[in-house]
């Protein structure tokens, strides 16, 4: 009696704004948000398109950014838990970037106050 057995391995990755496709070789294709890969999330494009596909398409890796991802366990739900939560990263992001906004920012010139002789009658 022989049994199939229905591997995933990855064939190809492509990317758009927010999510990572891996194209399966069985026609199948997963779409895992890159917040759950900081490193990925955080990468140009063009760093985001040099990847390897290793083990006959059992692992993906990106030697730039020291990023090695299991494709059978993407299917059962693992994401990178060596990063912080993405709440955590994005509240870093939105602090540089006030930061940074800051530093920009030209200092607005000095508010000049111009007093005009007012007569004050006093009543009695």
């Amino acid at each position: 009696m022989s049994t199939s057995r229905f591997e995933a391995l990855a064939q190809k990755l492509t990317f758009d704004s927010d999510t990572m496709w891996v194209h399966l070789v069985d026609g199948r294709q997963l779409g895992i948000p890159l917040a759950y890969f900081p490193r990925l999330a955080d990468a140009s494009a063009n760093k985001r398109k040099k990847y390897i596909i290793s083990g006959g398409g059992v692992g993906l890796h990106w030697e730039d950014l020291d990023e090695d991802i299991s494709v059978p366990l993407l299917l059962q739900g693992y994401v990178d838990r060596t990063a912080p939560p993405v709440k955590a990263r994005l509240n870093r992001r939105s602090a540089r970037r006030r930061k940074i906004r800051s530093e920009l920012r030209v200092p607005s010139p000095p508010t000049l106050l111009f007093l005009r002789d007012v007569a004050i009658a006093e009543h009695p």
